[in-house]
């Protein structure tokens, strides 16, 4: 009876052994090794990009666009198209970057950015210019916003009717979960009217919008057109065109996604379709004879420099980026009846055009997006040299600017890369002070101490002092 007693005494000694040795080390093998970073559970109600590193969104959108065409004059623009003068009719523009930092430029006619924002060139390059020169060099059809608002710049912005070049109306607002602008213009004949009076274009309306929206853990932005009725020539007929562009990140991937939409084409009142060869006429039920004369209207046009095409929308993804470019109609019209200049006056000191055209864009949208999530990024190897990625808070700019515009309307064009997002790095975890993987181990200890005290008081009293049951 007493070796039985004493052999349970001695297993409470080694119990509270055990305990003591072993409550620790699990803590501390079971311990996180850094703090859980809000990312990986986000709540509702977080604040915007608090799960982000970093990111980088623009969405740009016009629902026409003009490009005037002058081969021969170099080194502006393209050389071989000549195409270094722009417009969009009407323009929005939407940008986020890291920050949060959200701005809109909208306007019922932008004419780019060189253009629109000419005073503030002088005023940086002549600091002493007068205000008033400077404000006159810009644009004035215009509505900005910004978050956090700028000099000049507030977080709601509005162009309408009642400013003195009532040409439509543009209306933006930031905050800091995003940004959104619209404008909009009606009655639109942008090439003007031939000999007849027949408008070579007519269009009874035209809105470009865009917005840009930083949540949590993700970014995303939509750029969209929604044209009226067009008339071509008075000889071709589109009821309306509606395109979109989307691109969203999460960190972890991007998606996008484009599309357009064509009402009924058309020609001389008989159906058509347009494609990225340009206009066929619908056959089936409307007659041989009617057919062949919508045919040689076409190809009239064709003799005297018009052309009608369609280019397909364009999806890219690649790791946490996305982009997406609308589909559109492209209107082009050239004259190359002019004579080269510059090969009848070689002598002259000035480059000189040789043909004369002007291209028409109706619906193009264009979004892309990219985002850093907390929880991608790496730890520094101790002892490495690590410098952050400096670049713009926003790669937004004017179409046809080269810097962050909508892509050139060429099918099968490449849009330019997004810089990558400043990214920072995560706090270690503490509690009051204390490495986790410290806390806890100290608090395991404490408890081991709490049950393991009893048994050694015991075994100590009943065992090591001798006493007998």
């Amino acid at each position: 009876m007493r070796n039985r007693l004493v052999a349970v005494k001695r297993w409470r000694v080694v119990a509270a052994a055990a305990l003591m040795a072993g409550l620790p080390t699990a803590a501390y093998l079971a311990a996180p090794a850094q703090a859980i970073p809000v990312a990986s559970a986000p709540s509702a109600g977080a604040e915007p990009a608090s799960d982000l590193a970093g990111f980088n969104t623009n969405a740009t959108s016009a629902a026409v666009q003009l490009q005037l065409l002058l081969p021969g004059l170099v080194p502006l623009g393209d050389p071989t198209k000549g195409n270094f003068i722009q417009a969009s009719i009407p323009y929005s523009n939407s940008t986020s970057s890291t920050g949060p930092s959200n701005g809109s430029v909208t306007s019922p006619a932008w004419p780019g950015d060189a253009i629109a924002t000419a005073g503030n060139a002088v005023g940086t390059f002549a600091p002493t210019a007068p205000v008033a020169l400077i404000k006159l060099l810009n644009d004035p059809v215009v509505a900005r916003s910004s978050f956090p608002d700028q000099v000049g710049v507030g977080t709601s912005g509005s162009f309408g009717p009642g400013s003195p070049a009532a040409i439509g109306s543009a209306t933006t607002k930031s905050s800091e979960s995003g940004t959104s602008g619209a404008a909009h213009i009606s009655d639109l004949t942008p090439l003007g009217a031939n000999k007849a009076g027949v408008p070579l274009i007519d269009i009874a309306s035209a809105s470009s919008m865009t917005t840009s929206t930083v949540q949590a853990a993700s970014v995303s932005n939509r750029a969209e057109t929604r044209i009226g009725r067009i008339s071509i020539a008075g000889v071709i007929t589109i009821d309306g065109i509606n395109t979109t562009a989307t691109a969203s990140s999460d960190g972890k991937g991007g998606t996008s996604d484009a599309t357009t939409d064509i009402g009924a084409v058309k020609v001389a009142g008989l159906s058509a379709s347009i494609g990225p060869d340009g206009i066929t006429i619908n056959g089936k039920g409307q007659g041989d004879i009617l057919v062949k004369t919508a045919n040689k209207l076409l190809a009239t046009l064709q003799k005297i420099g018009i052309s009608i095409t369609a280019l397909a929308p364009q999806k890219n993804k690649d790791g946490n980026e996305a982009d997406a470019t609308s589909g559109a109609i492209l209107v082009s019209f050239e004259d190359d009846n002019l004579p080269d200049l510059g090969k009848l006056a070689p002598q002259l000191p000035v480059p000189l055009p040789n043909s004369l055209g002007m291209q028409v864009s109706l619906g193009l949208s264009h979004a892309k997006a990219a985002a850093t999530l907390l929880t991608d990024v790496e730890p520094p190897e101790v002892g490495t040299p690590t410098t952050a990625p400096v670049g713009p808070g926003s790669d937004a700019g004017p179409i046809g600017t080269g810097d962050g515009g909508l892509p050139p309307v060429d099918a099968g064009t490449s849009t330019p890369p997004i810089p990558p997002p400043v990214v920072a790095a995560q706090p270690q975890a503490a509690v009051l002070g204390v490495p986790v993987r410290t806390a806890w181990v100290v608090v395991a200890l404490l408890i081991a101490l709490l049950i393991a005290g009893p048994l050694l008081t015991y075994a100590n009293w009943q065992l090591l002092r001798g006493r007998t049951p």
